[in-house]
């Protein structure tokens, strides 16, 4: 039925790297302003959560703000953008792990069907951070100069309400100062001159604790969560950092299973929690902080890659579900936008004038593959125009809908 080409359509998705996919499609004024009026009505019912907002951060890890608020409510705008429709697979870093692909696409799907959980998930994963901030800075620094060496001769390394005031006015001093940089650049300059750290110990085991509980649940309560959400919401506050000490460094089998191991203890459903604990991991250690070091700024990536690639080798059979599953529910979403695009099987099928038989799903599966990859060259004989100009617009769909 096809026979040689004679029209092609170009139409290659761009794709930018991983800053400037934060700063481009995440943090637009739309998205900021939702996840900043979110914070605030959720902060307003639970004091805890409104501490983060005079809580201080530094470099070397946070250099997207002054304080703990500011990388929550980067969180929360990449939510807003990714249910909106922004797409995990336009960011370079994801595109080159090609071997990936499937996996990125379920990340993907799942902060949209758990967008509810994970902004609960980014307002209680750091409520802890007010209770256990300390601050340290080497020998001989302006740092030390102003106070504010490791607590050392104290019963606790807490800071005190003063001490993290007094961090926070000296920023605002060397603001004053240097209001020609960006809000990283600020950050990376202040830490350099001053090369204050501000440390957290403790602070995922402490928010998960009974301490926090009230304050877990009001988020919960805010958020509508069922209770088996709930307790995944704990148990992704427990472990976050053990995550990023698990997975910065490279693939860990091992603690692959220690993670499902866990998930089971507390009874939630081993697959779902783990989908849910990369997507959190994803929200907070790539686009809720932004790492600085050496002049350079970054977004660390190394923990998503080093746990897909555990998980494959941990539980390679997972991978073949996830392929099974992303597979029915591309075939679904694609069906839905055909319908949309014109291109219905009826539809198609009147145009091209194919009688019953197996040629049928042979030409439904070219036009699915049409939609999916926009290289693959068009030829429908005569009729090759109106469903180019039809495969167009369900491509446009397609990638409003998602990553593909």
């Amino acid at each position: 039925m096809w026979e040689e080409v004679t029209h092609v359509v170009e139409d290659k998705k761009e794709t930018q790297f991983f800053i400037d996919w934060v700063n481009l499609a995440a943090l637009t004024p739309k998205y900021k302003q939702q996840a900043e009026d979110l914070f605030l009505q959720v902060a307003n019912r639970v004091p805890e959560l409104a501490t983060c907002r005079t809580t201080p951060q530094s470099a070397p890890w946070h250099v997207e703000g002054p304080t703990v608020s500011d990388g929550i409510i980067r969180m929360l705008a990449t939510i807003f953008a990714i249910v909106d429709g922004a797409g995990l697979l336009h960011i370079e870093e994801f595109v080159r792990h090609k071997d990936l692909e499937h996996e990125i696409r379920e990340l993907e799907e799942t902060i949209r069907e758990r967008a509810a959980t994970l902004q609960a998930y980014a307002c209680v994963h750091d409520i802890a951070k007010a209770s256990t901030a300390s601050f340290s800075a080497p020998a001989g620094s302006k740092g030390e100069q102003e106070g504010f060496s490791k607590h050392r001769y104290r019963l606790s390394d807490e800071a005190t309400e003063k001490e993290k005031a007094l961090y926070l006015k000296l920023l605002k001093a060397f603001h004053s100062s240097h209001q020609d940089l960006s809000v990283p650049e600020l950050m990376a300059a202040f830490y350099d001159q001053y090369e204050i750290s501000v440390h957290y110990l403790g602070h995922a085991k402490k928010g998960a604790g009974a301490d926090f509980f009230e304050a877990r649940e009001n988020v919960a309560d805010f958020f509508r969560l069922p209770e088996d959400d709930r307790v995944l919401l704990t148990f992704m506050t427990r472990y976050h950092m053990d995550v990023l000490d698990f997975f910065t460094k490279g693939t860990n089998e091992q603690k692959f299973e220690l993670m499902t191991s866990r998930a089971n203890k507390a009874g939630l459903d081993g697959d779902d929690a783990l989908d849910a604990m990369l997507a959190a991991t994803f929200l907070d250690s790539t686009v809720g902080s932004l790492a600085y070091k050496d002049g350079t700024f970054f977004i660390k990536t190394e923990a998503i890659f080093n746990w897909l690639y555990s998980e494959q080798r941990a539980i390679p059979l997972r991978r073949a579900r996830r392929i099974e599953e992303a597979n029915r529910r591309e075939k679904k979403k694609l069906m839905q936008i055909l319908e949309k695009s014109a291109l219905s099987p009826e539809e198609v099928f009147t145009m091209l004038n194919v009688t019953f038989g197996p040629e049928r799903g042979q030409v439904m599966e070219e036009i699915y593959a049409l939609v999916r990859d926009r290289g693959r060259k068009i030829d429908f004989g005569d009729k090759t125009p109106l469903i180019a100009g039809r495969i167009g617009e369900a491509r446009k769909l397609f990638d409003q809908k998602g990553s593909s």
